[in-house]
């Protein structure tokens, strides 16, 4: 699986340094490549530390312009011993942007253990995962009894739009 790093504001960045945490337990990086759409002279140095952290730097001499850049494209695989249904928090940490001559603020994302539209939490698509995002879409229900602490919508939204939807229903049905 492809995931991006992006950086929302690029004006003017020439160059990011940052750190990448998460449980390896949950998520192995395979490897990463600069994203697609850089300008020419852009290069990336990943030193993989340790399982579950890797050391960045992306630099390049014509300066970004933009919001919602892609800077990394991270290739990356869930570990067929992962307890499914886990979670964790992958966490950018020690985020340096033009060595700290632009003011930044690290983000981070949640992942999830399930196969995208497993509603049910039994690793099998039925009628049954339909029906409940069905219930979702209607607010007939407000999440999904085997993720209850989980938004709806990350395990939901097969689409990818960031939204439950009948398409999404049709589309696990």
């Amino acid at each position: 699986t492809e995931l991006p790093i992006k950086i929302d504001n690029a004006n003017g960045v020439t160059a990011v340094d940052f750190d990448l945490v998460y449980d390896p337990a949950l998520l192995t990086v395979n490897s990463a490549s600069l994203a697609a759409g850089l300008p020419p002279g852009w290069s990336l140095t990943a030193n993989y530390v340790s399982p579950g952290y890797v050391k960045f730097t992306v630099s390049g001499t014509t300066a970004l312009v933009g919001a919602n850049v892609s800077l990394i494209s991270l290739n990356a695989a869930v570990p067929s011993d992962a307890p499914y249904r886990d979670s964790q928090i992958i966490r950018i940490a020690n985020l340096r942007i033009n060595e700290d001559g632009i003011a930044s603020k690290a983000d981070y994302a949640f992942h999830k253990v399930a196969h995208l539209g497993d509603v049910m939490g039994n690793r099998v698509y039925t009628s049954g995962d339909a029906a409940f995002i069905s219930m979702v879409v209607v607010a007939l229900h407000n999440g999904f009894d085997a993720y209850q602490t989980t938004d709806p919508v990350i395990v939901g939204d097969v689409t990818g739009d960031g939204t439950l939807s009948g398409q999404d229903v049709s589309d696990v049905a």
